[in-house]
């Protein structure tokens, strides 16, 4: 076995020790910063956090490696207790939290499942390059055709073709949702009959008797035509729902969850596919979208619903449409009551389901309580600025804060436009403008931005939650 130098070990300890690599921004540095790189990565993350000591050296292994790619690609990190304005801009209140960057424009978040400096290497890496990969050969074509998830390919017959211009912009844009490759080569595109074509592929997986596994681009060379015709057409009839594609999906969707797993339980998943499929089949053109999706995956979401404490091992079925509201189908499944449940949601006979605790019958304490039920009645009350904070029962915190937030009205209970509220987040419905990953969250509603509520990211001391309240009450 041969033995890893000492010098070596100990310069690779100096940059797991000292993460000097990892440059520390600040908002003063920020923007500037980003901008000089291609490819970036920030965390978002905070001295009390401590999962970020953990992965701390990873990050700065690989930080140390991949500022020598060409083109470099910068790791960086913000404190968010001295930079709140910056985290709070880009809504970074979970830490650690990962972001990406291009040229110092936001493009997406990295999902911290492994946080080995292989792992944070090869997304990073996968990231940098040409937004769409060369096609030079017959089986670089076929190896493409091959994966084993969605890859959309052109074939072009010259450099200069305006469909061409337009993919690339297209996979420019749209390169940390999808891959993209494309051939230039006339002969090598007639091996496969595509000439000036742009192509869907999906995974074998995917495969179905009721629409083709691949799907040709017939419109003009257009960016905003060729995007329409991509997120309409790239996940097919009914495709597999995941947090991380959900923003490729159209509105409303029919989204059917059940033990979707590809990876063991190919011909089980499948099964109940071509049963959504074929009712989804009879809908096209009819403005409403199906998927399957993974119950596990989705629990969250199926409690949300009301369904997780109801599924066993049959499909569940619920709808959220484009105003955030849901809906619920009720019984078992059968491809009949799906499309019965469909049919009946587009003619506008399903009731809204809303999760709601009973509306208080009085109201006498200074800190009012909020239900979904009369959640518009108070916190949305167009006369009224409004701190509102989500709570859980059995948050630490939460208990912790309790008393300070009654202190809090009492010294506000004057202010007879100024409302302070709390909610039960866990057995109530948070309004989708509302986005809560710790609790407690606290947020302020003001007068005529009903729609633009503030998020709090201050310290949950009295004085300090009160000097917010006045720097952004109406009066």
């Amino acid at each position: 076995m041969t033995s890893t130098p000492q010098f070596v070990l100990t310069a690779l300890l100096a940059v797991l020790v000292t993460g000097l690599d990892v440059q520390e921004l600040t908002s003063s540095d920020f923007y500037s910063t980003l901008a000089k790189y291609d490819l970036a990565m920030v965390q978002f993350t905070s001295p009390v956090c401590s999962y970020c000591k953990t992965i701390a050296q990873g990050y700065a292994f690989a930080a140390e490696i991949l500022k020598n790619d060409d083109p470099p690609i910068l790791l960086a990190k913000i404190d968010c207790s001295t930079e709140s304005n910056i985290c709070m801009e880009f809504d970074a209140v979970l830490y650690p939290e990962f972001k990406i960057f291009r040229s110092g424009e936001l493009a997406g978040k990295f999902e911290l499942e492994d946080d080995s400096t292989d792992a944070i290497m090869d997304f990073m890496r996968s990231k940098a390059g040409p937004s769409s990969k060369p096609l030079l050969t017959k089986d670089d074509v076929e190896l493409y055709m091959m994966q084993n998830e969605i890859v959309v390919l052109g074939f072009f017959d010259a450099e200069r073709s305006n469909l061409l211009k337009q993919f690339k912009q297209l996979a420019d844009d749209l390169r940390d949702d999808y891959r993209f490759a494309h051939s230039i080569d006339s002969n090598l595109n007639a091996q496969f009959s595509y000439s000036e074509d742009v192509v869907i592929v999906r995974p074998a997986k995917m495969d179905n008797k009721f629409e083709e596994s691949t799907v040709k681009y017939d419109g003009a060379a257009s960016l905003s035509d060729m995007k329409i015709w991509l997120k309409d057409n790239v996940h097919g009839l009914a495709g597999q729902y995941t947090h991380s594609n959900m923003g490729q999906f159209n509105d409303p969707l029919v989204v059917v969850y059940y033990n979707v797993d590809y990876a063991k339980n190919e011909k089980g998943t499948n099964y109940w596919r071509d049963q959504v499929l074929s009712v989804a089949k009879n809908f096209v053109g009819k403005d409403v979208y199906f998927a399957i999706a993974s119950a596990y995956e989705f629990e969250n979401e199926l409690y949300e619903f009301g369904l997780w404490d109801t599924w066993e091992s049959d499909p569940v079925v619920a709808i959220r449409d484009a105003s955030y509201k849901k809906f619920v189908m009720t019984g078992d499944f059968s491809t009949n009551a799906l499309e019965k449940f469909t049919n009946d949601f587009l003619a506008g006979n399903v009731e809204p389901y809303l999760k709601s605790e009973p509306i208080p019958s009085s109201q006498d304490k200074d800190v009012k309580v909020v239900v979904a039920k009369n959640f518009d009645d108070i916190v949305n009350d167009a006369t009224k600025d409004v701190m509102i904070e989500f709570y859980a029962p059995w948050a630490r915190e939460c208990k912790t804060f309790a008393p300070k937030y009654d202190e809090i009205a009492a010294r506000l209970t004057s202010y007879g436009d100024i409302v302070i509220a709390k909610m039960d987040a866990t057995v109530n419905d948070v309004p989708h403008r509302y986005t809560i990953r710790r609790f407690p969250t606290l947020f302020f509603s003001p007068k005529g931005f009903k729609d633009s509520p503030l998020r709090y990211v201050g310290s949950l001391e009295v004085n300090d939650v009160i000097d917010f309240i006045n720097e952004n009450a109406s009066r």
